[in-house]
């Protein structure tokens, strides 16, 4: 039986769940280039009120490429019965408009088994799988719903896509969709605008205006998400989203995550940002 609160707060994060080293992702920094710009969160979850686990997400975009690495791990006493880790890297070429993912990494640790999991990509969506241990079907050919997935990006690139899309979707945010593939299913992340407010972090790590969105888990096709396959409902997600400007570079703006939430059955669950760092300076220091 699958821990629920964590599969929910994967689809909080559905494109959010981005540190190993960035450099894991593959590539390498290029001295002579144009400076990188990079950004690292943190989030903490909470179920009900108590922290159950950790994520963290380092990318970095240097001229046409980008690295991106995230980690995923529960904490605390949820790890006596459920104690999980996700670990995920992606690399590809990034445009003006455009994100092409080449490779996506994904390592998976679960009571103590390991399962490894790669997706490549070619010039109009994924191309081929590989799985360790071996998920069903050949590696030669992708599973169900690929033929929806071409034009897709894996989870990674979907949020290099979404927290670097200010320029382009400055005037309407939260009117951004995602479509993501993550070689199991092909689904869409939406954004849809709720309301401008101004907040304040109880950890003091923002205070300013923000925009509150709705996120809508879309499935387009492949194999069902676990809450709805058990016969529940896709919860609705609010995320409040902050335009934060680079210190180094302050015609540069990221659109920030920094507070995600889905009331549930099992209770409200959370992803508060607890650390931010954006060309290598610390957000609030």
């Amino acid at each position: 039986m699958k821990f629920a609160p964590l599969g929910i707060a994967s689809l909080l994060l559905a494109s959010v769940t981005l540190s190993a080293p960035v450099y894991s992702a593959g590539g390498e920094y290029l001295p002579d280039a144009e400076p990188p710009s990079t950004f690292d969160i943190a989030f903490r979850l909470y179920a009900g009120g108590i922290p159950f686990g950790d994520i963290t997400m380092s990318t970095r975009i240097q001229g046409e490429t980008y690295l991106a690495s995230s980690t995923v791990e529960t904490s605390g006493l949820i790890n006596r019965f459920w104690e999980s880790k996700i670990e995920a890297a992606s690399n590809g070429n990034i445009g003006e408009s455009q994100i092409k993912p080449a490779r996506y990494d994904n390592f998976t640790t679960r009571r103590g088994r390991r399962r490894e999991f790669v997706l490549s990509f070619r010039d109009d969506g994924p191309d081929q799988i590989y799985s360790n241990p071996e998920r069903g079907w050949d590696d030669e050919e992708l599973p169900p719903g690929a033929e929806e997935a071409r034009h897709s990006l894996d989870p990674l690139s979907a949020m290099v896509f979404l927290t670097n899309s200010s320029e382009a979707n400055r005037e309407n945010p939260c009117g951004v969709v995602a479509p993501v593939y993550d070689g199991q299913r092909r689904y869409d992340v939406a954004f849809s605008f709720v309301k401008r407010e101004d907040v304040r972090m109880d950890n003091g790590l923002y205070a300013g205006p923000v925009m509150t969105c709705q996120i809508e888990y879309v499935q387009v096709a492949g194999e069902l998400q676990n809450i709805v396959e058990n016969g529940g409902e896709m919860p609705r997600v609010f995320a409040w989203i902050a335009e934060i400007r680079s210190p180094e570079n302050l015609e540069k703006a990221y659109m920030v995550p920094i507070r995600l939430w889905s009331d549930t059955e099992f209770g409200m669950i959370t992803a508060v940002a607890n650390e931010l760092r954006l060309d290598g300076v610390d957000h609030g220091a």
